[in-house]
């Protein structure tokens, strides 16, 4: 398996999760990159913010996982949204997929909250 993913996660004030993911996801540790995802979200967390800013590579398994969990949150009435600054390496990528289109995309972590807190659930 490889880790070439470093994930990191904390909580806001709010029970916010936020998990910031660097390095490259591809086929290779897409499942663990979702197995962390995933557990790292208690079922009392609003939602969870992605925050993809130091993502420098992702494939097709990358972005179907943010769609998969975008899926799983809302079927246990949690939300997500991704923060992807201006000019990032992956933007390309997200906007190929029209990804703002089926989740959330804010320009930085605080946006990315400020979505969750203001969207209805």
């Amino acid at each position: 398996m490889s880790t070439l993913a470093d994930i990191q996660t904390t909580s806001d004030d709010s029970g916010v999760v936020i998990a910031r993911i660097a390095g490259e996801m591809d086929a290779s540790n897409t499942s663990h990159v979702e197995n962390e995802l995933t557990a790292a979200v208690p079922n009392s967390a609003p939602g969870m913010v992605l925050d993809l800013s130091d993502l420098s590579f992702v494939d097709s398994s990358g972005v179907e996982l943010f769609f998969r969990l975008g899926e799983r949150l809302e079927d246990r009435r949690q939300r997500l949204a991704v923060a992807l600054p201006e000019g990032a390496p992956i933007q390309r990528v997200f906007e190929i997929v029209r990804f703002s289109e089926k989740l959330p995309l804010a320009g930085s972590v605080e946006e990315a909250r400020t979505l969750l807190r203001t969207a209805p659930r």
